[in-house]
């Protein structure tokens, strides 16, 4: 067996695929899609109910969409922006 034949071999049994090894790969990569549409649709449908169930105006619409935000922004800024309070301030700023 010539060197290239060798080397063309191990490449090749290399990039076969080994089921047993991939098996949590291709459970990830499988998964992982439909986490994204799972995202997506939850994502898109609640401006859909609001609007088409709900009959609410786009101004209505994105007025609960800021609603939806705001509490998450309201507790990221202190808590994870550099606001320290209390005891941990001193230990904050050395």
């Amino acid at each position: 067996m010539s060197r290239l034949a060798r080397v063309m071999s191990s490449v090749a049994s290399f990039l076969t695929p080994n089921p047993d090894a991939n098996a949590a790969f291709r459970k990830f990569l499988v998964g992982q899609p439909l986490s994204v549409l799972g995202s997506l649709v939850s994502r898109l449908a609640p401006p859909f109910v609001r609007i088409f169930t709900l009959g609410a105006t786009p101004l209505q619409v994105a007025w609960l969409r800021v609603a939806e935000i705001l509490p998450g922004i309201a507790v990221a800024l202190p808590h994870g922006c550099g606001w320290p309070a209390g005891r941990a301030a001193r230990f904050w700023w050395w």
